[in-house]
């Protein structure tokens, strides 16, 4: 099978790929082919975790073919997840709950997975009843050139609005596994003041596994007004890190790949990966509350910290957010744009294992 992502960027290479993995039938390789270097350490990584073996082969410069083959996965303890929500308006609901909340007027659910008619998999190869499709790269997607990471604010009430979605309205996020699609959509209303946002624990696949019911038919609602309130406290930008990099308090977490913090990363940055927050068998769901903390506190971040999450463009680092978030970590603000905005800016950053 060929999936072909040249000319995407992070996180849509590696979003895409993990959706073809899960349904590859068995004795089946995956070739990928990408044009974006970050793409050659997120999509490996993802294919070893969900017991796929991988192999890298240039096709010519500045493009690479990503083999991908199954092998045996590896077996791990199961680990608990964590209960409850830090406030009303960040949190995670399991599937059995969302299941017994269906038929609630008041509830919109947002599927933002990818669509990918080649694996037959997305929003309208089944979704869970009632939900809309919620496309992240078109919402997203600059009005023209330009390096600002976010649209403007009417641009995004103008889509969202689109939608049917109203400010007011509660809000879960269903995505494949429980992964960055649903961390970045979740950062994103929260940030322009969604009242209350919650994304499925374990995503499309805790569903599945519970034997939700499924709904094939597309879902549209009529357009709205949607009018944003923007939090400023929920997102970074390099002028904003610029302006208070020598506050004690404040602390940079950069959550991509090991291989990726290594060969630059922001000047004192510490290094987390997204993923060390998660149990991925059966499917992908949160470590306890006190194991992560602890794991954290080891590294120095606190909650008495403001923290600034950084990954390679915002989606990886927008998971965390939310983690954080959700474990009662009040000060936590995204850089959306991330390491991709830092160095077109050509600031300074600091190369290897330790922070500075």
């Amino acid at each position: 099978m060929i999936l072909d992502v040249r000319g995407e960027i992070c996180p849509y290479p590696m979003l895409k790929t993990v959706e073809v993995l899960r349904r590859l039938p068995p004795g089946e390789v995956l070739e990928v082919y990408t044009d974006h270097p970050p793409a050659l350490e997120t999509i490996p990584t993802q294919a070893a975790r969900l017991g796929f073996a991988w192999r890298i082969e240039p096709v010519r410069p500045g493009e690479w073919r990503i083999l991908i083959y199954r092998e045996e996965a590896p077996t791990l303890s199961p680990v608990e997840g964590t209960q409850g929500a830090s406030s009303s308006s960040t949190r995670l609901i399991s599937a059995e709950q969302l299941l017994q909340r269906l038929k609630d007027p008041t509830l919109r659910i947002l599927d933002v997975r990818p669509v990918l008619p080649e694996a037959a998999s997305g929003y309208p190869f089944g979704h869970v009843p009632g939900a809309i499709r919620l496309d992240l790269e078109a919402l997203l997607a600059p009005a023209g050139p330009g390096p600002e990471p976010l649209p403007s604010l009417s641009l995004l009430e103008t889509r969202l609005g689109a939608l049917g979605l109203r400010r007011e309205d509660v809000v879960v996020i269903v995505d494949s596994d429980f992964g960055p699609a649903a961390g970045l959509a979740a950062w994103l209303l929260e940030y322009l003041g969604q009242a209350s946002v919650a994304i499925l624990e374990g995503g499309w696949q805790a569903w599945l596994a519970l034997g939700g019911p499924v709904e094939w038919e597309g879902r549209l609602l009529p357009p709205v007004r949607y009018q944003a309130r923007p939090d400023p406290s929920r997102l970074a930008t390099a002028d904003w890190i610029l302006q208070n990099a020598s506050r004690p308090d404040l602390l940079l977490l950069d959550v991509r790949t090991r291989s990726e913090y290594i060969q630059g990363h922001l000047p004192g940055a510490l290094h987390f990966p997204w993923e060390g927050s998660l149990d991925l068998h059966p499917y992908p769901r949160l470590l306890r509350a006190d194991l992560l903390k602890a794991r954290w506190a080891a590294l120095g971040i606190g909650p008495e910290k403001e923290i600034v999450v950084y990954c390679e463009s915002g989606a990886r680092s927008a998971h965390t957010y939310w983690v954080l978030r959700l474990l009662g970590y009040p000060r936590v603000r995204n850089y959306k744009g991330s390491w991709s905005d830092w160095r077109s800016r050509g600031l300074p950053y600091v190369v290897g294992e330790t922070p500075a």
